[in-house]
């Protein structure tokens, strides 16, 4: 017998992209396709954003039939099933395998009606930014930092940096895009992407709209020409950015995590207290299921441990500006 933690929704997309080796039912909408069916292997890879839009995934060479191919396309509902997860240089994506199915009793959406404003979460490195990897995401009035030489075609390649608030995030085509464009010479819209290291000039303030990737770091990879606009203000030096903010909150309750040996494993009756405050961030604590050794007054713990038991505790920060 399994016994596990029932999760809500938010709780179960953390769990996955910070355990790999996990599995995760998902349903949601094709943002694009990454590498089309193969007949052959009867696979195909695509960039999924899940029905309430708060994660994406990379669904790796997931089974399905022809007649379920011969429906996918962007803003389709997708069930998927039996899948796990691995981590592939900072890329959370499923393992291959598993099963789809597209949902044709489902309405398809525009699924550039849902990009997510990542600028806060990069800037503070927060977290819950590794959600929205595989999903449309937006960064608004960064600096070119550098360009770099035309990608050769059939290549994943970084077109330029952009930087902001000490945060720097590459602007990339993939090889692995081959819904949006095929990473050909003859092809219009990966010739017109290339040709952005030609137009695009360091010093630049650009906005960009694109696919959260990840390779030893983050990456937004645009699907046209058109989502990279050049033109915008840069914001003023000194500027407080929420992001940071709330990073500062987060590396605060860490702190005192680790002074209250609370990091660790806890062998023995134990009480500590956590900050409700930091840097002008409202903290709450929430005991996630009903752990047997773990209850919570306010912001005061206390710990009697029984048997071998794993608690989860939801921490919300609350900007007043942001």
């Amino acid at each position: 017998m399994t016994v596990g933690l029932n999760r809500t929704h938010l709780e179960e997309i953390n769990y996955w992209y910070y355990n790999t080796g996990v599995s995760i039912d998902i349903k949601g909408y094709v943002v694009e396709i990454a590498t089309p069916y193969d007949e052959g292997y009867g696979n195909v890879s695509l960039y999924v954003v899940d029905e309430e839009f708060l994660a994406g995934y990379y669904v790796y060479r997931v089974k399905t039939d022809s007649a379920n191919a011969a429906l996918i396309e962007v803003g389709a509902h997708v069930t998927i099933t039996g899948t796990t997860n691995t981590n592939y240089n900072g890329l959370i994506e499923t393992n291959a395998g598993g099963n789809l199915v597209v949902d044709t009793d489902v309405p398809k959406i525009d699924v550039r009606e849902h990009v997510y404003a990542l600028d806060q979460d990069i800037l503070g490195n927060v977290p819950a930014a590794i959600y929205h990897q595989s999903r449309l995401v937006s960064l608004t009035n960064w600096t070119v930092k550098s360009v770099e030489s035309a990608p050769e075609a059939g290549s994943t390649a970084t077109l330029f940096t952009l930087t902001k608030g000490g945060v720097d995030v590459s602007v990339a085509v993939s090889k692995y895009l081959e819904g949006a464009y095929k990473p050909t010479a003859d092809d219009a819209t990966w010739s017109a992407l290339a040709a952005l290291t030609g137009t695009v000039k360091e010093g630049d303030v650009v906005s960009v709209t694109g696919i959260l990737g990840n390779y030893k770091g983050a990456q937004i990879m645009p699907l046209k020409a058109s989502d990279v606009v050049v033109g915008g203000t840069a914001d003023p030096d000194g500027t407080v950015y929420p992001g940071q903010t709330a990073a500062k909150a987060i590396a605060a309750v860490n702190a005192a995590l680790k002074e209250a040996g609370a990091d660790k494993r806890i062998t023995k009756t134990t009480e500590f207290t956590l900050p409700t405050e930091s840097n002008g961030v409202a903290i709450a604590y929430e005991i996630c299921g009903s752990p047997r050794a773990l209850t919570l007054d306010g912001s005061k713990f206390t710990v009697t441990p029984e048997k071998h038991e794993i608690a989860t505790v939801k921490v919300t920060y609350t900007l007043k500006d942001g």
